[in-house]
């Protein structure tokens, strides 16, 4: 057949349907199965929430996103709403929030979640908004009681609070916040009422970590801190997703002057989904205290109204405190920043570092936040100093008014100097009736680096020291303060290269001895120690304990024994007789090692722990259980304790008839 011109056209013309179709029908085709594809993830997206299990839900959801094309956002918000509420990303469903509020609001669980994020945040606006749309549908109206209850705290209204709490009851588990809410207010006069309305909520409901966090609270007010600790890191373990018992934990430790843990605590919290108040926290006081790089994969903050303060922060140099044209030249964001007490600090430490010492009274004149002081009693010794730098007299920075509550942290021997200085009578203190060695440090460039060395800020202090060689005409404590700033901040190395050219004292010199050991320089080390053993004091007892730990790390077992034996004050210590079972043990005396353990199992926490591991592998549970529980007492939060009371309870269970 000839192929004419006409042929060729309708030739063409054929295939070009022929295609088409073909076409229409791949394009069906693969439209059908991207919707079979997208049916059976929102039936495993389904199950894996009801399984409890959002993490493997959301990567679900991220993954539909990202390669489906007419990807619904109606259809699939929802499951990402519940996703976020069970993972505790409150960051996102805040996000959320703001782009598809009607949805969020669909949602009670995650709603609630959301009002309870912002009134931590003081947003008392958006708030509002939140619990108004609930007010009336509520399927669980003692989460939104409580909120309403801690609203009006937060406002300072104490006696509607306290009126609203009594005006109602809910049943079993329900009533749990209601009655731990009414303990806390009933413990500023009656603790053992508080106490029983705690007991009360914690049978109500044993598994609900605000009736652990309130407990915690109830006991720290009460000066019960070891007891308090146990119940913050319980509350924490108990939901350890939630940020804001994270949060509390961590301003446990901070309050108490544990800054590594509280640091650690808040880092630990840290993700491109967390809060970013903690981001805030966790770069300020690594930038105060210790030095402490976030992890790689938690380094990029989450964006909200405070990544760009947070931005910021990162972007300062070392040594460096505040620099605000680092926000960018926004003004607005500025003047937000100073609602957060780190900024106001870090502009303090920043105005002593460049000695403007009038711009640091000014910020010291305002306190803005004189109510709620990361460390009242260093906000007083600056305001103090200050005052006598300028004018040569000590005075009471606000009188007439109380001093700082006392700090749940021990008074460092400098403020407590300063204090009893300020309350002297009207017109005897003065430059002629403090101690020299006080007004000599008072006057120097040195001063504002002791101020923060006393109040446990070490990298403040360190980044404010001036003076190479500390003078002799100073405490003996600022020498040695840096010293052991420098060991925990920098290394041995840089501390000792400071340390051994400062004037000497007897303390200095055990700690010299001390980071040579740290620092495997036996060699100078054990004269030093030798020569410090022989003084009847509290740097020779300790000397002696140092000798004798170096002679048993080195394997030298009878003279690690006859350095404790030698010296009564240390052999008839539990520390003596720790390193006496130590040496039993090492020399393979399991019995006289079990013996002496035993008798110091009430006070020595290396006998518990021992006693323990001996119990456990002969298979005596209650022996084991009990020196494990009291372990637990101390150390709340290690798995590994929590883990074996586990084991020893299968094992009980196993053993019974």
């Amino acid at each position: 057949m000839t192929l004419t011109p006409k042929r060729i056209v309708l030739l063409c013309l054929g295939l070009l349907v022929l295609g088409i179709a073909a076409a229409a029908g791949f394009s069906g085709w693969r439209s059908y199965v991207i919707a079979a594809q997208e049916r059976r993830a929102y039936e495993t997206t389904m199950r894996l929430l009801d399984e409890s299990r959002p993490v493997e839900a959301l990567t679900v959801i991220r993954t539909v996103k990202s390669a489906t094309p007419d990807y619904d956002a109606g259809k699939w918000l929802p499951l990402e709403i519940r996703a976020l509420e069970q993972s505790r990303n409150i960051h996102r469903l805040l996000y959320l929030y703001g782009q598809y509020p009607l949805e969020v609001l669909k949602q009670e669980k995650a709603s609630a979640l959301i009002s309870r994020s912002l009134l931590e945040m003081k947003n008392m606006e958006v708030f509002s908004q939140v619990r108004d749309a609930w007010r009336d549908r509520a399927k669980s109206p003692e989460v939104w009681f409580a909120l309403d209850v801690d609203a009006l705290l937060m406002q300072g209204k104490v006696d509607e609070a306290s009126a609203m709490l009594t005006s109602r009851t809910f049943e079993g588990a329900a009533d749990c916040g209601r009655l731990i809410r009414l303990a806390i207010l009933k413990s500023s006069e009656d603790m053992d009422e508080a106490w029983k309305l705690l007991e009360e909520a914690f049978r109500a409901d044993p598994r609900n970590p605000d009736v652990r966090s309130f407990r915690a609270q109830v006991l720290e007010h009460a000066g019960a801190t070891a007891r308090a600790r146990v119940e913050y890191v319980a509350a924490h373990l108990s939901d350890p997703r939630n940020p804001l018992l994270r949060d509390q934990l961590a301003e446990f430790h901070r309050r108490h002057g544990n800054y590594t843990l509280a640091l650690k605590t808040w880092i630990d919290g840290l993700s491109p989904t967390s809060l970013d108040f903690l981001w805030i926290k966790a770069l300020f006081w690594a930038k105060v205290t210790h030095p402490a790089e976030i992890p790689e994969d938690r380094a990029t903050p989450p964006p909200g109204e405070w990544t760009p303060l947070i931005q910021a922060m990162q972007g300062m140099d070392p040594g460096e405190f505040w620099d605000s044209t680092k926000l960018r030249g926004d003004v607005n964001l500025e003047k937000h920043a100073e609602s957060r007490q780190e900024v106001y600090w870090l502009k303090l430490l920043q105005a002593l570092k460049d000695g403007s010492e009038a711009r640091a009274m000014d910020l010291l004149k305002a306190r803005p936040y004189r109510y709620a002081s990361f460390h009242p009693e260093l906000e007083r010794a600056l305001q103090i100093i200050l005052v006598y730098r300028r004018w040569g007299v000590l005075v009471d920075p606000a009188p007439g008014t109380s001093r700082p509550a006392a700090s749940r942290r021990p008074e460092h021997q400098f403020f407590e100097t300063l204090d009893s200085m300020t309350m002297k009578k009207e017109g005897s203190a003065g430059q002629g009736e403090i101690p020299q060695e006080l007004d000599t440090l008072l006057r120097s460039e040195e001063v504002f680096s002791a101020a923060f060395l006393a109040g446990g800020w070490l990298e403040a202090a360190l980044s404010l020291h001036r003076l190479p060689v500390i003078p002799e005409a100073f405490p003996d404590w600022v020498a040695y303060g840096l010293t052991q700033a420098l060991r925990y901040n920098r290394g041995n190395r840089e501390a000792l290269d400071f340390a051994v050219k400062q004037p000497r004292t007897p303390e200095l010199d055990l700690l010299i001895a001390e980071v040579m050991l740290a620092d495997n320089q036996m060699g100078n080390a054990v004269p030093r120690l030798r020569s410090l053993a022989r003084q009847d004091s509290a740097v020779g007892f300790r000397a002696a304990w140092l000798l004798s730990l170096a002679s048993l790390k080195e394997g030298d077992f009878q003279e690690s024994r006859r350095i404790v034996q030698e010296y009564k004050a240390l052999s008839s210590s539990v520390t003596g007789q720790e390193i006496l079972a130590r040496i039993a043990l090492n020399e393979g005396d399991t019995e006289d090692a079990d013996r002496t353990y035993a008798r110091i199992a009430g006070a020595s926490l290396e006998a518990k722990a021992y006693l323990a591991r001996r119990a456990f592998a002969r298979k005596d549970w209650k022996t084991a259980r009990k020196y494990t529980e009291d372990l637990l007492e101390y150390f709340p939060d290690m798995m590994e304790l929590h883990e074996n009371i586990r084991r020893i309870a299968q094992e009980e269970k196993r053993g019974r008839p």
